[in-house]
């Protein structure tokens, strides 16, 4: 038989021994579609509940706390040394399985942030599989512009290399809409005209569109602010395509619209639904009123 009929010997791909980052997703695709949902101070996507993607300094929708700090929660798989042999038999006896044994509550693991037993599961200390470990970095910082400008603004500061220097949602006093802007200088109300327009919020139907510079849509969002219907929750679907950059900077930007919002009821006076609503939750024939 010649040399060139002669069968390749099968062999297995020489496996590749690494430490994985899965906060860092590989380039979307054309169509996300990642749901996320906001509760309290956490953000989380609804494919994954229990894991924090983004941690907010304070409570958005009380309208309570004007500067809002955006934390990304960065996961990583870490690997662990397989234990001893002299520790595996200290930890459980030969002769009797109670003797010596350690408690199975694993030890915390280092992070920056808060731990949460929603994001870190317990492992015992003689398992040697990979653990997901994280911290939390500042990515933005939400607050109200220093100087009053024309129309309603709200100032986002970047907080890392990866973010942008500043960036801004602006709403004219003659539009419903927002725009959100960027610039790689500290935010200056004298500057607005050398700032880039990236994205635009535009209301429809009770809910919130957002589109990019070419009118293509980049998420969908709901109307659904504190003290109304006794909802707070806040979802937004992303269905466009996004970097890991613009997603934070998307991601910040929504939750600053929604500061806004909050922050305007806060400030408003009673209206006459909400009042009317106190009068029938608390009043009494007798005694009418909101104290009856």
């Amino acid at each position: 038989m010649s040399a060139h009929l002669q069968p390749r010997q099968w062999q297995p791909p020489a496996y590749e021994h690494t430490t994985k980052d899965i906060s860092k997703p590989s380039e979307p695709s054309a169509s996300t579609n990642l749901t996320f949902v906001l509760i309290g101070n956490r953000i989380f996507a609804t494919d994954n509940p229990s894991r924090t993607l983004y941690h907010l300094s304070s409570d958005t929708l009380s309208g309570k706390h004007k500067v809002i700090s955006i934390e990304k929660c960065i996961y990583k798989i870490k690997d662990v040394e397989p234990p001893r042999y002299e520790d595996i038999e200290s930890a459980v006896s030969l002769d009797d399985d109670t003797k010596g044994a350690r408690s199975t509550t694993s030890s915390p693991v280092k992070s920056e942030g808060k731990l949460s037993l929603l994001d870190v599961g317990s492992a015992s200390p003689l398992d040697h599989a990979p653990r997901v470990t994280y911290h939390r970095t500042e990515i933005y910082t939400i607050k109200k512009p220093w100087m009053q400008t024309i129309g309603d603004t709200v100032v986002l500061e970047g907080a890392r290399k990866q973010s942008f220097k500043s960036a801004y949602l602006v709403s004219l006093p003659t539009q419903s809409s927002w725009r959100v802007c960027t610039s790689n200088e500290v935010w200056n109300p004298g500057k607005l005209a050398d700032t880039v327009e990236v994205w635009k919020i535009e209301k429809k139907s009770g809910a919130w569109t957002w589109k990019s510079k070419n009118k293509e849509i980049l998420s969908l969002e709901n109307n659904v602010v504190s003290q109304t219907n006794d909802n707070n929750e806040r979802n937004m679907k992303v269905v466009g395509k996004v970097n890991e950059c613009e997603m934070d900077l998307l991601v910040s930007s929504w939750v600053a619209r929604i500061a806004f919002e909050a922050w305007k009821m806060d400030q408003e006076p009673m209206s006459f639904s909400k009042f009317r609503r106190l009068i029938s939750n608390h009043g009494s024939a007798r005694a009418p009123g909101i104290y009856g």
